[in-house]
């Protein structure tokens, strides 16, 4: 049976996090007294999204959204808003989460920490649209660009930090932070910060630029191993509309902006740092790849029409993709051959008999075929390739 257009409610997530502002007001949602953090658009059993009649996407879809990942729509879209900022974190890849799958089916003491350390059975690529000036931290900085920050510090702390990146122990470096052993200790971050204080004047762009996420980290976390992992991460600047890829195994903090993430249907991580939440060094470590490198980021494809424009961005990975309708006030042609959730971003824009305004998300099925009008900007969130649902 042909399934038509359906309005979605998304799946709020409070945070402590969050904006208290952003996202209500782009969503046009009542304002709460907690920061509304994100808001899941999808399958994922821990954010289920209604349809506008109160159904679950997943039964609207014919889907048994507790039997697992096989049975649930691939990717997982959120909007997204820190305001401070958000824990240094890594998604594992399916081997990490295999062979805790294994010890689970082997061990019962294992499947309990099966239990407390994955929430689904998939890896958890992602990437991140900005709708905002954004900020974060992905990847290892190269030492070359380290060293000048390390060694105007004039503290034993940078000098141990680059003997230990000099030699390719970036691993080792980060358990010795995170388990605060001598050098690493609360009075030596304490050090680092009153230094950092008097380095973010710095003529040298680079070192001030570092001095001042150390005291930014330290001013929401203060003296934790965090704000040092932070300072020998890649700080990226997004612009609205730029797009920023994370495979699994790279590790990243986000610092603060509006944006939609679009990943693999997954809610797996580990964090080492600036968090509240449960820390797992060890599972971190095993799963974060500590070579320096270079933030990805994804270049559109742009295709031209009389009446729209389409810009699309596709990851390294076939699970999801994102695509960016420009209208400019004449009808356009919309038609989808896979399942796909359309978020309105810019203006308001008429999806077949919907009108959305800025926020407003509908879910449109594959084979779904429509005439789209209006002034504004949508963005799709689909898979690169077909996907069958359970019957």
């Amino acid at each position: 049976m042909q399934l038509d257009a359906k309005r979605l409610r998304g799946y709020p997530k409070y945070y402590d996090w969050g904006d208290p502002d952003a996202l209500y007001r782009l969503l046009n949602w009542e304002r709460q007294s907690r920061p509304l953090a994100e808001v899941w658009f999808g399958t994922h059993p821990a954010g289920h999204t209604y349809t506008q009649d109160g159904q679950l996407l997943g039964s609207y879809l014919n889907i048994n959204i507790e039997s697992g990942n096989n049975s649930q729509l691939p990717y997982l879209m959120k909007y997204i808003a820190p305001a401070t900022p958000l824990s240094i974190q890594v998604h594992p890849d399916l081997y990490v989460i295999n062979e805790s799958l294994i010890r689970r089916d082997s061990d019962s003491v294992a499947n309990n920490c099966h239990e407390q350390l994955f929430q689904d059975a998939n890896e958890k690529p992602e990437m991140l649209f900005a709708l905002s000036n954004w900020q974060a931290l992905v990847g290892m900085c190269d030492i070359s660009n380290l060293r000048p920050f390390l060694r105007a510090l004039h503290l034993p702390l940078g000098h141990q930090v680059e003997e230990l990146l000099n030699s390719g122990q970036e691993k080792r470096l980060f358990k010795r932070i995170a388990q605060r052993e001598a050098g690493f200790q609360a009075a030596d971050i304490e050090r680092l910060i009153k230094r950092s204080e008097e380095l973010s004047e710095s003529a040298n762009a680079t070192i001030s630029e570092k001095a001042r996420l150390v005291c930014h980290l330290n001013r929401y976390f203060p003296l934790d191993p965090g704000v040092l992992m932070g300072a020998l991460m890649n700080i990226v600047h997004l612009k609205p509309r730029q797009v920023l890829f994370i495979p699994v195994g790279t590790i990243h903090a986000y610092i603060s902006g509006i944006g939609i993430e679009l990943m693999t249907a997954s809610d797996n991580v580990f964090r080492a740092g600036l968090t509240r939440k449960r820390v797992d060094t060890n599972s971190f470590l095993a799963s974060a790849d500590l070579s320096p490198s270079k933030p990805q980021f994804i270049q559109p494809q742009i295709h031209e029409f009389d009446t729209y424009r389409r810009l699309i961005y596709r990851p390294p990975v076939p699970d999801f993709c994102m695509e960016l309708y420009e209208y400019g006030g004449r009808d356009a042609p919309l038609s989808t051959d896979r399942d796909t959730v359309a978020t309105c971003i810019e203006g308001e824009i008429s999806v077949g008999r919907e009108r959305l305004r800025r926020g407003e998300t509908v879910f449109l099925p594959a084979g779904y075929s429509t005439i789209c009008g209006g002034e504004g900007c949508l963005i799709l969130a689909r898979t690169q390739q077909e996907h069958s649902r359970v019957p």
